[in-house]
């Protein structure tokens, strides 16, 4: 009998006792549109093939954007696809063409993937060259450089939600350039719980799929922030391995979090604006001059720039809703990593362009509408027009309880204070933490040489220290400058946003008037006092493997120098991009790039010259009549690269061989992004 109870007692409690959870189920949705990277695109699908998915991981992948394939994928085609037992399932269709742009085409893959893949948790990828904000991603170069702007994104993610109210997205994914925008998150934050993006250019190769698709496979009970940390952290590590000097960044968003962050940017925004009408321009102007926008080239850059160097420039307006803005931001951002090449990474960036075609046709407003009348009116005030602004008054506003009482004052630069600070009558009350409750973010590169965890900020004021950080310590007086100066009138001082040193070479003769140029160095001092433009440039030009080249600045700030050389690489033109840093003060050749393509998307990656590869230094020259000026370039002997690779240093051309004879001018950029030059002086090195 008590054998008996025992069974009856055992075969009850299997009915009212569960069994052991099993993991959950995850299926990853790589939407990969090619472009011109297709060798890259099937090295990410081998790295997927080459992951050991195990039962509770699914990836399902739509493949096309691209003319050619190498005859692997059908280029007139979308190739769609499982990766199942580490190579390409027998569900391979290669389906009617249709555009990589169009938002229908990746609702279509999603509704594909999500039938015939059901899991516990989706993660979206989205694979291609992007451009952030401005520019988007997924260009599908077989339909004529079709695209998806980020309205289109949040287009297709709403349609699709909409008609299946089951689905959740638990995480997007940008495996592209740049996308890791406020805007773009401010779009996306009630479609997804996460978002993964980088501010900066990725890699050719991008993301380490054999690498965090295993870890998701080995722990498929792992917590979708812990995926998106894993993703990060082998993307930087994968990146320093291959490149130890590049610019990488990725980050890791809680996009219900964002929601707090778009109120206090709206009524920041808002306070900005006011800012624009109380005739704050050259302010702005001169803290944007001094901002470093990511994916910067000499042609073009994205025109997104981080959001900590953005509040830091422009909180002296609005100090309090700045400080709940950042409290709101640093709440959102989980988890950011990168390069230690930055002044400031803290992990997404905000669009801050200057440029008008940067603005033209852009479908933000919606999401983001006092943010949008800030930077368009901004920009088109900027470029010499009129605008109406139309925004609408800041709420009321409230940080968490431990900030309130705490708030900063204005950010102490090396620029003219403002003349207009916003009468912030929001209230300031207690809010609760957006992402209270999600555990910490561990990180797994702590130890990883050349790696920043945690974001970086400037330290020491945003754009101070600029002798400093180009000569060391030391007073002008007591260095080998030139100290060529001039001084300008109070309303030229008024217009001015920054100045840099131009120098050119003397290359003619007694009949042609030649001049080569030698780069533009932003080693100038501003008296905002008494109007005079001090230059400390001290007869030493840059070095590269003992030829001298032309360089050009692209920004200093108190922790960064980024620089550009134009060379051809075995034959191709682009640019070397060197930086400084605190990190590594002396100089760092980066790597080679060709810049943006004709469609102003960047060159992804960085290319590192490799010994036996020829570098050929090139040489923007002018020749000058009574009446014309003709362009053309000159390009230097080149030289083969060693196994030592490159070497950049400044060295003095005082004494050395024959006298030369050069020309030194000051150019002065307005607060309207116009270039002007003063006189030139003669110098004979």
């Amino acid at each position: 009998m008590k054998k008996l109870l025992a069974v009856l007692l055992f075969v009850l409690l299997s009915f009212c006792v569960p069994a052991l959870a099993a993991p959950p189920t995850t299926t990853v949705m790589v939407y990969m549109c090619a472009s011109d990277m297709y060798d890259a695109a099937l090295y990410d699908l081998l790295e997927m093939c080459e992951a050991d998915l195990g039962s509770q991981v699914q990836v399902a992948v739509m493949a096309g954007g691209a003319q050619d394939w190498e005859d692997i994928l059908e280029g007139d085609a979308l190739n769609r696809f499982s990766i199942e037992n580490q190579d390409v399932a027998d569900d391979y269709e290669a389906l009617p063409m249709a555009s990589m742009g169009d938002p229908e085409t990746l609702c279509d893959f999603l509704d594909w993937a999500v039938n015939a893949h059901p899991a516990d948790r989706y993660v979206l990828v989205l694979w291609d060259h992007g451009g952030g904000t401005g520019s988007g991603i997924c260009w599908d170069e077989s339909a004529g450089d079709d695209f998806l702007s980020i309205w289109e994104i949040y287009d297709a993610l709403y349609t699709y939600e909409e008609q299946n109210p089951d689905f959740h997205l638990d995480m997007i994914g940008f495996d592209a350039c740049l996308m890791g925008t406020y805007e773009l998150a401010a779009h996306l934050r009630d479609l997804a719980d996460f978002m993964v993006a980088s501010e900066e250019l990725e890699p050719g190769n991008g993301w380490d799929y054999t690498a965090w698709l295993g870890a998701l496979s080995r722990d498929p009970a792992m917590d979708t922030q812990a995926l998106g940390v894993a993703i990060a952290d082998s993307f930087v590590a994968a990146g320093l391995a291959e490149e130890p000097d590049d610019y990488l960044s990725m980050s890791v968003t809680y996009l219900p979090a964002v929601a707090n962050l778009c109120d206090y940017m709206e009524a920041y925004s808002a306070y900005l604006v006011q800012a624009l009408e109380n005739g704050q321009l050259p302010v702005l102007s001169r803290a944007r001059d001094r901002m470093y926008s990511f994916g910067d080239f000499v042609e073009q850059d994205s025109g997104c720039v981080d959001m900590m160097a953005y509040l830091n420039g422009t909180r002296q307006f609005a100090p309090e809703t700045a400080q709940a803005v950042e409290e709101a931001y640093k709440q959102a951002v989980r988890y950011c990593v990168g390069s230690t090449q930055y002044d400031y990474l803290t992990g997404l960036s905000v669009f801050f362009p200057t440029d008008f075609e940067q603005v033209e046709d852009l479908e933000i407003a919606e999401a983001c509408p006092n943010h949008s009348e800030f930077f368009c009116g901004y920009v088109m005030l900027r470029n010499g027009q009129s605008y109406a602004f139309d925004v609408t008054a800041p709420a009321a506003l409230s940080v968490s309880a431990q900030v309130a009482g705490q708030l900063s004052s204005a950010v102490d630069i090396d620029l003219p204070a403002a003349s207009f600070t916003a009468n912030e009558s929001a209230a300031i009350v207690p809010r609760p933490d957006a992402a209270e409750g999600l555990p910490p973010a561990q990180s797994g590169l702590q130890n990883q040489p050349g790696a920043q965890t945690g974001g970086i900020e400037a330290t020491g004021g945003l754009f101070s220290g600029l002798l400093e950080s180009l000569f060391g310590p030391q007073e002008p007086e007591e260095a080998d400058v030139l100290g060529y100066s001039v001084t300008l009138t109070a309303e030229q001082l008024e217009g001015l946003s920054m100045a840099e040193g131009l120098l050119l070479l003397d290359a003619g003769d007694e009949e042609d008037t030649i001049l080569v140029e030698m780069g533009s160095f932003q080693n100038v001092v501003i008296n905002w006092q008494t109007g005079e433009i001090v230059s400390l440039f001290d007869y030493t030009l840059p070095m590269l493997n003992d030829e001298i080249v032309v360089l050009y600045d692209l920004i200093v700030t108190d922790s960064l120098r980024r620089s550009v050389i134009p060379v051809a690489l075995n034959g191709q033109e682009g640019y070397l991009l060197v930086t400084q840093t605190p990190a590594k003060p002396g100089w760092t050749v980066v790597g080679f790039s060709t810049g943006y393509n004709a469609n102003g998307m960047p060159d992804r990656g960085i290319t590192r010259p490799q010994a036996g590869d020829v570098i050929t230094p090139l040489y923007p020259s002018y020749y000058l009549t009574d009446d014309d000026m003709e362009e053309f370039q000159v390009e230097g002997d080149g030289f083969t690269v060693g196994a030592d690779g490159l070497t950049l240093s400044f060295e003095s051309m005082a004494g050395e061989g024959e006298a030369l004879t050069y020309y030194y001018a000051f150019l002065f950029t307005d607060i309207y992004g116009e270039t002007d030059m003063s006189d030139f002086v003669i110098l004979e090195m």
